[in-house]
């Protein structure tokens, strides 16, 4: 019998419609003891913390030119370029190759950041990225609340677009609070070129990347409650028997943190990076850093590192030659320009470091919560290439891609 989760309530009608006869999976949610700390073995909280170790630059990171960074040449294509007051607003790109076809998925909006109305979409290119299909609907658009593109998971042969519905923002950039905030996945339908009805992953938890393969062959999410600032880091492991059965706990607490990446070390622990919220401090902005031994199930403590960054999204994963690549904006004192790439053999300390964008943009069109720079950026390594995915001033979407033998020759 499949059960109905109690957030049909607040679907609009035509949603309702669509999943009447497929119905969802359920959520099971059980505590996995992921509070961590001493005990753990894996890397020293000085190895962790030790994290930028570029050599030739200013011990005072603020000293450092990011923008005379070496450049890495790239091409740069743009995919969707946003209309004031129609889709002015777009952010959270992903990227990812299926099917034949590279996809880029992204959420829109009229004009503001988390304003209510805001859509999924995406758009495919058969030709390496070259050119883009106008951007197709994924969600649709509720005047009550938005929809956020968390990313685009392939899961053995299928592949899902991973969305968070969550409340929406007034014009006085507060929230409208439901405690309602499931996580959805919309599988890919090829007959249809398109995705195909909702499936409810667990609720109450916002991803901030998509679910990965952990060691131990769970799948593996990071993020938190209902989506606020406020709320609490989690760890979701589950997915494999079925789509709707998670088990969530809480990350050990310490310095405020934000949107997590992870990925897996040689020794197979994980060292997952975390936005900082410190900004305000002497030092600027810094990566925070938590290490597993056991595919999530207990971490270490918050660990602040060394490694400046601008209050931004990043992401890191394992290139196909073993090299572990960092997408990022270093800049702890500038609004996230440039857009830079780091390198580490073992995944815990970066010694190079290039940019992949480093000119200064402008918005064209006011909106809340937008600024100049270049937006959570995304990578994907495809058929010698590195595809790095953002937004430019939250309006346009772009992509730029880089030949993996530029990046080996830092």
């Amino acid at each position: 019998m499949t059960l109905l989760p109690a957030f049909l309530a607040y679907l609009p009608a035509s949603t309702l419609k669509r999943v009447a006869s497929t119905g969802f999976a359920f959520v099971l949610c059980l505590p996995l003891g992921a509070a961590g700390g001493a005990g753990l073995t894996g890397p020293s909280n000085a190895d962790l913390a030790n994290m930028f170790r570029v050599p030739g630059l200013p011990e005072d990171r603020k000293q450092i030119a990011w923008p005379t960074l070496p450049l890495l040449p790239s091409k740069r294509v743009e995919i969707f370029r946003g209309v004031e007051n129609v889709t002015g607003f777009n952010h959270h790109p992903s990227i990812a190759y299926f099917d034949g076809r590279l996809f880029a998925i992204w959420n829109t909006g009229f004009k503001d950041e988390d304003a209510s109305g805001q859509k999924v979409v995406f758009s495919t290119s058969t030709d390496q990225g070259l050119t883009w299909t106008a951007p197709m609907d994924i969600t649709g658009r509720w005047d009550a609340r938005r929809f956020t593109c968390v990313g685009l998971w392939q899961r053995g042969n299928e592949l899902h677009a991973v969305v968070s519905l969550r409340d929406a923002h007034d014009e006085a950039g507060k929230a409208k609070r439901s405690d309602v905030c499931p996580l959805l996945a919309y599988r890919w339908e090829s007959s249809r070129s398109g995705f195909g009805d909702p499936v409810v992953l667990v609720m109450n938890f916002f991803s901030n990347n998509i679910p990965q393969k952990a060691p131990d062959g769970e799948w593996m999410m990071l993020g938190k409650g209902t989506g606020e600032e406020n709320s609490e880091m989690r760890v979701a492991r589950g997915g494999t028997v079925d789509l709707g059965r998670w088990s969530v706990a809480d990350m050990p607490a310490g310095p405020k943190m934000e949107e997590a990446e992870w990925y897996v070390l040689p020794d197979k622990g994980i060292v997952a990076h975390y936005r900082s919220y410190l900004g305000e401090t002497p030092e600027g902005g810094r990566f925070i850093r938590l290490y597993s031994p056991d595919s999530g199930k207990t971490w270490s403590d918050r660990i602040v590192t060394n490694f400046p960054e601008a209050s931004s999204r990043n992401h890191g994963f394992r290139l196909s030659n073993g090299t572990y690549v960092l997408l990022l904006n270093p800049n702890p004192i500038r609004y996230r320009v440039p857009l830079s790439l780091a390198l580490s053999s073992d995944g815990l300390n970066y010694t190079k470091i290039a940019n992949i964008r480093a000119d200064d943009t402008k918005s064209r069109v006011k909106g809340r919560s937008k600024g100049p720079g270049y937006h959570y950026v995304r990578g994907l390594e495809h058929n010698g290439k590195l595809y790095a995915i953002y937004t430019v001033n939250k309006e346009d979407v772009e992509v730029s891609i880089i030949p993996l033998q530029a990046i080996q020759g830092l």
